[in-house]
């Protein structure tokens, strides 16, 4: 039994600590403790690392917590398995941070975008092509492991980019006529053909 205003203190095991900033429980007026002693994992009592070139975001450092890596335009991260941090038991878990190394642009057009990797082997993108209004646009897939005939999926428009030699088609809703081409391929970095379909209603 615990006398009226007197205190004890107590001390979590390692990698752990109190509610509490002062571990101390006092035995209150009405019989109750102030609290009780409770040890939970320990937080991050610094902020993740600041990185060059990038950002993080983090909404707290209690146990548990995650910071992500983001980049800024023009650099990447350098390995996407480190792109995030995990506060474990006090640390920051892995104790590198991830890095943020250069890439190189270079817009041909406003349909194009060429990005080079390190190894210098040329990865070449087409941007997005937009919606098709009064229209549907799809990807054409080919994959011999999936299917041996081509898979045409409906293109997501919040894909940023699309590979080189990935062919999309166009197909207007009912009541509308395509006029243009029916579909465009990306060659190095360029849409072909460069003409742009429509779909017109009743024409």
């Amino acid at each position: 039994m615990i006398n009226y205003d007197t205190s004890f203190t107590y001390t979590c095991f390692d990698d752990y600590q109190s509610i509490v900033d002062v571990p101390v429980v006092r035995c209150l007026a009405n019989g109750q403790l102030s609290h009780q002693a409770h040890c939970i994992p320990r937080s991050c009592h610094e902020h993740p690392p600041i990185i060059l070139n990038g950002r993080r975001i983090f909404h707290s450092t209690k146990h548990g917590s995650i910071a992500r890596y983001r980049c800024l335009p023009g650099y990447r991260i350098e390995n996407m398995n480190l792109a995030k941090l995990t506060c474990q038991f006090g640390q920051w878990i892995p104790k590198q941070a991830p890095k943020c190394l250069p890439s190189k642009f270079f817009t041909c057009s406003l349909s194009c975008c060429f990005s080079f990797s390190k190894s210098n082997f040329n990865i070449v993108f087409c941007t997005n092509p937009g919606p098709l209004v009064n229209g549907h646009i799809y990807v054409i897939l080919k994959d011999e492991r999936i299917s041996p005939a081509p898979i045409r999926s409906e293109f997501r428009s919040y894909i940023p980019n699309v590979a080189h030699g990935r062919t999309i088609d166009f197909e207007c809703n009912p009541g509308y006529r395509l006029y243009g081409p029916s579909g465009l391929t990306c060659n190095h970095g360029r849409w072909m053909p460069s003409e742009r379909p429509r779909c017109l209603f009743g024409k």
